[in-house]
């Protein structure tokens, strides 16, 4: 049986995140994934591992695996999981961080996330997703897919959002960059204009590979969905997570 290509979305994320690319690739509709609610767990360690049961069991066959920002960093953490390097015939990272080196820096982005739980919370969903996407990392975004974006995310649970993003805080997550150079079939994907993503690439690129999108931002597959379908498919088709 040929690998199915799967895709992990980011905070807030689903599977229709990546419904151009899947077009471009010629493949039926995404599979349903959503981020489940976190269960015992307090760290991105745990509900990754949490994820990856999930994950396990709905797609037991041999896959290709995009994984875009918090779904990367999750992903990250199924590198540790023996099924996983098992089954994955391949892993494409997009702007998923790698970790921060110090526990300052940790704290103080799970401060900052914290506040924002505490939005989702407080707040109407819609006034607190206007202001999750004016963040300079989503300034290359036009306000149409500002927009658009906002509106596939309003029918989300508040307290969900909150409790997933104080769970998943990159400050909850270890430097996991040796654990991603160790592993041969990854390739990062990140925009031309995401100058904080491509300054973090630069200290695992190389020996990891990476595909530099032109006219992109943050969100690559939204930005620039068809040189991603031809990423996707050369690497699917070849194997070839070096060129």
């Amino acid at each position: 049986m040929a690998a199915e290509l799967c895709f992990l979305p980011g905070f807030m994320g689903s599977g229709d995140d990546f419904s151009r690319v899947r077009q471009y690739l010629s493949l039926p509709a995404s599979e349903p994934w959503q981020w489940p609610w976190p269960d015992g767990v307090d760290d991105i360690a745990g509900y990754a591992h949490q994820c990856w049961l999930r994950f396990n069991a709905a797609h037991p066959e041999p896959f290709y695996l995009y994984a875009y920002s918090m779904g990367g960093r999750v992903a990250l953490h199924w590198l540790s999981e023996p099924d996983f390097i098992r089954r994955c015939r391949g892993l494409v990272l997009a702007g998923a961080h790698t970790g921060l080196l110090d526990h300052s820096t940790r704290h103080a982005r799970q401060q900052s996330d914290a506040v924002w739980a505490e939005r989702f919370t407080s707040q109407a969903l819609p006034l607190t997703l206007q202001q999750w996407y004016e963040q300079p990392v989503f300034g290359s975004l036009s306000q149409t897919q500002k927009q658009q974006l906002i509106a596939s995310k309003t029918s989300q649970n508040p307290q969900q959002l909150a409790q997933i993003l104080r769970c998943a805080s990159l400050g909850t997550q270890a430097d996991l960059r040796q654990s991603l150079i160790a592993n041969a079939d990854v390739s990062y994907l990140v925009g031309e204009l995401d100058r904080k993503f491509l300054t973090l690439s630069d200290t695992f690129c190389p020996p990891v590979l990476r595909h530099c999108i032109a006219q992109a931002g943050h969100i690559v597959h939204v930005e620039q969905p068809e040189r991603v379908a031809a990423i996707l498919a050369h690497t699917m088709t070849t194997g070839d997570f070096y060129s």
